[in-house]
């Protein structure tokens, strides 16, 4: 599915909250952009989680929180 979004040109996110908790995850092996999931699914705080960016996928993004700057 990964493969067929990229060929059409498409940046790919990968919804990880019900697999990141159960099963390694390999974002190379996935070839996705981004990969996000909740840290409440891993017995973690409400309201945290996690977003992984590819490095030349994530440089092309600015924060929206000018905190994050």
């Amino acid at each position: 599915m990964v493969a067929a979004a990229k060929a059409a040109g498409a940046t790919v996110l990968v919804d990880g909250a019900q697999g990141a908790p159960h099963q390694g995850v390999d974002v190379r092996a996935l070839g996705c952009d981004f990969y996000a999931f909740s840290g409440h699914k891993m017995l973690g705080p409400t309201g945290a989680g996690i977003l992984y960016g590819r490095e030349s996928c994530s440089r092309r993004w600015t924060p929206s929180c000018p905190e994050a700057t």
